[in-house]
């Protein structure tokens, strides 16, 4: 059996308006008769934390084909997760991943904000009331060091 399987992407419990959610997607698939599911990866959570929830859904779903598709940060999540050292087995069923409007090479947009005090200081601020962390934001970097160079 195989099953279609959506990564969201950033604030997808949030801002359910901006799709992220993949609601739309689960939909249309459900509509072709599609077995659905979506990984529950946290909404804003780190790249690391997001390919755990992503290896352990694998480990769940173990004995069905999978296609991925992933949304927006949902595609730098699961770049990590297939830099687990247990990938090959873990991904041994998986058919396709599609990504849509994905993020899996990272962002210049982390240096921009940088360059706006003001703007990062918001940026922080709002995602602390949310109860989320800045360290996400950094990890999307575009530079040398940064988690999703390959």
């Amino acid at each position: 059996m195989s099953i279609g399987c959506i990564i969201p992407g950033a604030f997808h419990r949030e801002h359910k308006d901006t799709g992220a959610d993949g609601a739309r997607l689960v939909a249309i698939l459900k509509s072709m008769n599609c077995s659905v599911e979506r990984v529950p990866v946290e909404s804003f959570g780190s790249l690391a934390r997001n390919a755990e929830i992503i290896a352990d859904w694998l480990s769940r779903h173990g004995q069905q084909r999978v296609m991925f598709v992933s949304l927006s940060k949902g595609g730098a999540d699961l770049k990590i997760a297939l830099a687990l050292p247990n990938a090959a087995e873990l991904f041994r069923n998986v058919t396709a991943w599609v990504s849509l409007s994905g993020l899996p090479q990272d962002t210049p947009l982390v240096a921009w904000l940088r360059r706006q005090p003001l703007r990062r200081l918001g940026v922080r601020l709002l995602l602390r009331l949310r109860g989320q962390r800045y360290s996400v934001v950094e990890e999307l970097r575009h530079e040398a060091d940064g988690p999703l160079v390959a």
